[in-house]
């Protein structure tokens, strides 16, 4: 049983996913939480080929109260944001940093997760920084 905990939830990975839940923790006002990024954030859309777009149009529909389709977080905007519709990857790769910047989120980049390993009451994850506990995990599936 580990009794200290370095955080209630740590988040790998800061694509879209990570940083939309990360905002929503902050929005739910969670205080002791972490998302462990590999490189940077939105590294994977860092990568498209330059023609590449999202086929998902961004667009607002605040007329009607709803969300951005691309949007990771409340009252953002990638259409806003970057000004097009149809974002190429370095576009959203932007749009997820302006979030986090933004938001200050506790993003650490330049940490690999080389394992997760489930405990009694928590999971115990080893980075390229060394180990860690958390009561909660959240990240991609690779399957």
């Amino acid at each position: 049983m580990h009794d200290v905990f370095d955080y209630d939830c740590v988040i790998v990975g800061g694509g879209p996913a990570g940083i939309g839940m990360a905002s929503v923790l902050q929005d739910l006002g969670m205080p002791r939480f972490t998302v462990l990024e590999r490189s940077e954030v939105g590294a994977t859309f860092l990568a498209w080929p330059e023609e590449m777009r999202l086929i998902t149009p961004s667009f607002t529909s605040n007329a009607y109260g709803m969300m951005d389709l691309n949007a990771v977080a409340l009252n953002t905007s990638p259409a806003y944001t970057l000004g097009t519709e149809h974002p190429t990857g370095l576009e959203y790769a932007k749009y997820l940093q302006v979030v986090s910047h933004y938001k200050k989120l506790p993003v650490q980049t330049g940490v690999d997760v080389s394992e997760v390993i489930p405990e009694e009451d928590g999971f115990r994850v080893v980075t390229s920084n060394g180990q860690l506990w958390t009561r909660q995990i959240c990240m991609r599936s690779t399957g």
